[in-house]
């Protein structure tokens, strides 16, 4: 007989939706709390996501039992909550007063939001706290007082010291439905038919106010170093045609934002698509991506676009992070949990 970990997921961000995924693949029964608009007709996106979180876990678990699980995994985004607190930002976001797991971008929601974290956390037997954030700190230091908590975060420094692991992945959910629940027919451009119209591309927002000038700083200063590459800038298009642009370029261009870490990984990689990331950064990347995330694209040894995305499914899809967070939890992907009931 197999045994299989209960997991309850919370996640009133959504960024936490590819984990689920990748837990259930890992053969756990997820019950998966995301942001409550999935449960309405709030737009093609979030029917998508709410479609992918029905397909692949269970009905989300009522406030009472929460913390009747083998893990309990907290997805949030707690130091831009507290960034956004002290420099008082977004606090006329509209927001539910009294609903800690409400989707807002307003900071006031915090204070409830992590005093109803805490207390389901104390009663589950093992917690996992997963720190979403494009700023790399401060982190919520109420979660380092748990004693049975695994803490993550996405912007976590290769050489960083303390009780928070990096957890370098960042899903864009539209790709992970079609990934996950349309053919492959429909979205992926075999290598042997692709027609290269480009060297790099980039897909994404180039001014933001939460960037700043970055990442236009960082467009000059690709373009200054490697001339005689053609670029394709690609900024408000539709998703149907970043799965163009990406599949009809050699590299995808990585560009910092808010933080060092971005869709443009996730997007890129499960498309085929080497990454060109043309300036280090201090944040850690998973492990194995070093041969498919490249600083020099003349040093690029050619994989194909199947081997590119092979890696990605190794070193970065659902099933990697999920077993990045299973193993810092303690736990094995199979075996060591007992099925409650």
């Amino acid at each position: 007989m197999a045994w299989h970990g209960h997991v309850h997921l919370l996640d009133p961000t959504g960024c936490g939706l590819g984990l689920a995924v990748g837990l259930v693949g890992h053969g756990h029964a997820v019950r998966y709390r995301g942001p409550r608009e999935w449960n309405c007709e709030a737009g093609e996106t979030h029917r998508m996501c709410g479609e992918l979180a029905r397909r692949f876990t269970g009905e989300p678990a009522c406030e009472s039992e929460l913390g009747d699980c083998d893990l309990l995994v907290i997805v949030d985004v707690f130091a831009d909550m507290l960034d956004a607190l002290a420099h008082r930002l977004n606090a006329h976001a509209p927001m539910r007063p009294g609903d800690p797991l409400q989707s807002t971008s307003n900071p006031l929601v915090y204070p409830g939001r992590l005093r109803f974290w805490l207390e389901v956390a104390q009663r589950a037997p093992r917690v996992a706290v997963v720190d979403m954030s494009d700023a790399g700190g401060p982190h919520e230091v109420a979660s380092e007082l748990l004693p049975q908590a695994a803490l993550f975060a996405r912007e976590c420094a290769r050489d960083a010291r303390g009780p928070w692991r990096p957890f370098p992945f960042l899903y864009n959910n539209v790709l992970l439905w079609l990934e996950h629940l349309r053919p492959e027919t429909e979205w992926w451009v075999p290598g042997g038919q692709r027609r290269f119209v480009s060297d790099w591309a980039f897909c994404g927002t180039i001014d933001h106010v939460r960037y700043g000038d970055r990442r236009r700083r960082a467009l000059a200063r690709a373009v200054q170093r490697w001339p005689r590459l053609r670029g394709a800038l690609a900024t408000q298009i539709p998703f149907v045609d970043v799965l163009r642009v990406l599949q009809a370029t050699k590299f995808g261009l990585d560009l910092p934002g808010a933080g060092e870490l971005c869709f443009r990984v996730h997007e890129s990689l499960a498309l085929g698509t080497p990454v060109l990331r043309p300036e280090p950064g201090s944040v850690a990347l998973a492990e194995g991506l070093e041969r498919v995330v490249v600083a020099d694209p003349y040093a690029w040894e050619g994989n194909d676009a199947q081997a590119v995305r092979s890696i990605y499914a190794r070193s970065y899809g659902p099933g990697a992070a999920a077993a990045v967070l299973l193993a810092g939890a303690g736990a094995q992907a199979h075996g060591e949990w007992a099925a409650h009931g």
